[in-house]
């Protein structure tokens, strides 16, 4: 038997109208069972043999190892009749379907490495590769996903083309409370055997907090100063500006950055040249690595 489960069989024939020749048959896995193909001749011979009653004892089939498909078959033959002077021929043959690419497919993922920070979504693009002509449909499973994520296929089956692609798009959403770490998905389609991977990191969201002023509105007279407070809430080390000053006003303040939880005083001083009477929209920005937020105040020059 080959590697692909066909079966070969050698033997001699002979009849009343048939010198003694070298012949074979076999079967492949799908034939009907108890069946054998139609039988094929390696060698017929020209002579029988009558002066001896032994026949068949060199005979031989093995399968090549360099391919595991080529049968190499020996037997007796006469090239003419003879009280005993037997030959022996060696042959060999093979089933055509034997080492043939059979209808597969594949699957690969790109990216196949995903990096994720807590509460943020991503994508991998899976795709189903048909092999030898392949052309059914595939059903797609995820299997690693962490706790708090969901990780879904869309579609969750396709077909591809033979010898085409089909592909279907991975989701995976994070949580604020996604487990930070590493983590192996596996896309598998029609269930084991035909599988794919995407590395998944989560890494800690930035730490957040919170910013409040003591005051809403803020008057300060030309030639003079006022000031407010700035409250951050969390644990950050949060980096302070201000923006939106009229023409010869600035602010300052006295603690930058500020380790929350604390304070700073806002500081607004107007040079004696301000313009007066006007209400501007000033804006108190916190930042702490890509998080910032803000506050604002109305301000008057008296």
């Amino acid at each position: 038997m080959d590697k692909a489960g066909d079966i070969a069989l050698g033997y001699s024939v002979s009849s009343s109208t048939i010198y003694p020749s070298v012949r074979y048959t076999g079967r492949i896995p799908t034939d009907p069972l108890g069946t054998m193909a139609s039988e094929a001749s390696l060698w017929e011979g020209a002579g029988s043999q009558t002066g001896y009653s032994r026949w068949g004892d060199y005979t031989s089939m093995q399968i090549d190892p360099s391919d595991d498909c080529t049968f190499w078959y020996v037997n007796e033959y006469l090239p003419a009749t003879h009280p005993y002077g037997w030959f022996t021929r060696i042959g060999s043959f093979k089933f055509s379907g034997c080492g043939a690419t059979l209808p597969d497919f594949s699957l690969s993922a790109n990216p196949a490495s995903v990096a994720l920070t807590q509460g943020n979504a991503g994508n991998s693009t899976i795709t189903v590769s048909s092999v030898g002509g392949f052309s059914s449909s595939v059903a797609l499973t995820v299997s690693g996903c962490p706790a708090n994520t969901t990780c879904t296929l869309n579609p969750a089956s396709v077909t591809p083309a033979a010898n085409g692609s089909a592909p279907s798009t991975l989701t995976i959403a994070t949580t604020a409370t996604t487990p930070a770490g590493t983590y192996t998905l596996t896309i598998n389609g029609n269930g084991s055997g035909h599988s794919t991977t995407v590395s998944l990191a989560v890494n800690p969201a930035p730490s957040d907090f919170g910013i409040s002023l003591s005051a809403s509105t803020l008057t300060v007279s030309r030639g003079s100063n006022n000031a407010l407070t700035v409250s951050i809430s969390g644990s950050s080390s949060v980096t302070l500006s201000v923006s939106g000053l009229p023409q010869k006003t600035n602010g300052s303040f006295s603690v930058n950055p500020v380790t929350a939880p604390g304070s700073s005083i806002l500081t607004i001083s107007a040079n004696r040249a301000a313009k007066q009477g006007t209400n501007y929209t000033v804006t108190v920005t916190g930042k702490y690595g890509s998080v910032s937020h803000t506050a604002a105040f109305t301000l008057t020059i008296k």
